[in-house]
């Protein structure tokens, strides 16, 4: 469409994401735990992970010379679970969330590309 150009992407990632905290919820989880211990005495913390994270994204953008300037958002959905430490982790392997990014793309050669882009994610709350 002259210098405007609309598409679809999708791509799917591996990640190894991995935290905790021992924030006041988690004690209080803690001590409703079973033994009714106390977090941080009992070394427990709430911890998260993810593994894997997909998007199926529309872009739409503007090109100048061998540039594509693009702005993209769609569905996002990933692996996470949530748990205590030292307790199994729970949660679904399919969140479903929204992303949004921009970014910018430079012809190579006629066959070859690369761009550079940033995406947010923002999956449902997990509890």
């Amino acid at each position: 469409m002259g210098a405007f150009v609309a598409g679809l992407e999708a791509d799917i990632d591996w990640q190894g994401l991995k935290g905790s905290s021992s924030s006041g919820f988690c004690t209080s989880l803690a001590t409703s735990a079973p033994g009714g211990v106390a977090g941080p005495a009992a070394g427990l913390s709430c911890q998260t992970q993810s593994d894997w994270l997909g998007t199926v994204r529309g872009r739409l953008g503007f090109a100048v010379e061998h540039f594509l300037f693009f702005g993209t958002g769609g569905l996002a959905f990933g692996g996470i679970q949530t748990g205590l430490t030292n307790f199994p982790l729970v949660g679904a392997n399919g969140q479903l969330g929204w992303t949004a990014g921009a970014g910018v793309e430079v012809d190579l050669t006629d066959w070859l590309a690369a761009k550079v882009e940033y995406l947010y994610v923002n999956l449902v709350t997990v509890t």
